[in-house]
Formats: structure tokens, sequence, C-alpha cells
């Protein structure tokens, strides 16, 4: 090989070089201005989250808080298994919203896909001993219990089944 050619073969070396480390630089670049967004990304919340900061928070006391959130948003339902249906088409259902519930409740019965009665709101310590379907019969049905907002009245969380037997009463 002559000089000349060993010449240009070793700028040919050099350029390649050269372009490689350009293309690494660009790459270790964009490397930084991602992991940068990524860091300025990590403080902001989801729209609709609720952020709590627990910074400076035992293990045992986050669970502390996290169960007491719990305690305040537990609902006891109470509805009769079965319910009783009157000449009159009167349903005994029975539906307490116990008096250590934060909030107000409303019940739909339904049956076979239908809702045939929805409640008004009950409030804590307050029973619906019964009511007065728009139509039903003997057989299976399902009471929806849904806990309302105290001051809006809106659903709050997310709705309870229980399912029931309707029997006809006797006429004795």
């Amino acid at each position: 090989m002559t000089d000349t050619a060993a010449a240009t073969c070793e700028d040919r070396r050099r350029k390649i070089g050269r372009i490689g480390q350009i293309v690494a630089l660009i790459i270790l670049l964009l490397c930084i201005l991602f992991l940068g967004w990524q860091v300025l990304q990590f403080g902001k919340a989801d729209e609709g989250a609720v952020v709590t900061q627990y910074e400076g928070m035992t293990r045992e006391e986050i669970q502390a808080e996290l169960d007491r959130t719990v305690r305040e948003n537990m609902m006891t339902v109470s509805v009769a298994p079965t319910a009783l249906l009157d000449e009159n088409g009167d349903v005994a259902v029975n539906v307490i919203n116990e008096e250590s519930n934060r909030f107000p409740q409303r019940f739909s019965l339904i049956q076979d896909g239908e809702v045939v009665y929805r409640s008004g709101t009950i409030d804590p310590g307050k029973t619906v001993s019964s009511c007065h379907p728009d139509h039903i019969s003997a057989g299976p049905a399902v009471i929806e219990i849904q806990a309302l907002d105290p001051e809006s009245s809106e659903d709050h969380g997310s709705p309870t089944r229980v399912d029931i037997s309707i029997v006809e009463a006797d006429e004795s």
C-alpha cells in the first residue's frame, strides 16, 4: 500500500470515528433531555387524582392514616334476606341505615333486572320497613344500597347489592 492510500484510509477512519462520536453525543444529549423531562413530570399529579403527602411519616403513621380514611368511609348494610309481599302489593323490606354509618343511603328494589322501587334518602339511624313497588311478584330480587354524600345527596362510592327472596305473606 502506498503512503497516499494509507493516508486516505486513515482519513476515512478519522471521519468515521468523528461521525460515531457525534452520533454518540447526540444520543447522550437526548437521553439527558428525556431524563430531565421525566424528573419534571414526576412531581405532577394525574388529573382528578388526590395526592397526599406522607413525607416525614413512619410506615405505622401512614398505615394509621389509611385505616382512619377507611373507617370514615365504611358503611354497614342491614337488609332482611326475606321480604314479605302482602295482598296490597306492599313489601316488608326492613332496610336499616345503621346509626353508626356516616352517610345517608338510598336503596333500589330490583327484580328481573328492572328497578321496581327507588327510595328517598334514608338518614343514619332510620329504617324503611316497607315500600310499595310499581309491580313485583314472589321470587328472587335484589336490593341495591347506595351511599349518598351528606352535603349534596349525590352518589358516594359504589353501591352494594344484596340478594333477597320475596315471599307472599300468609293471609291468616
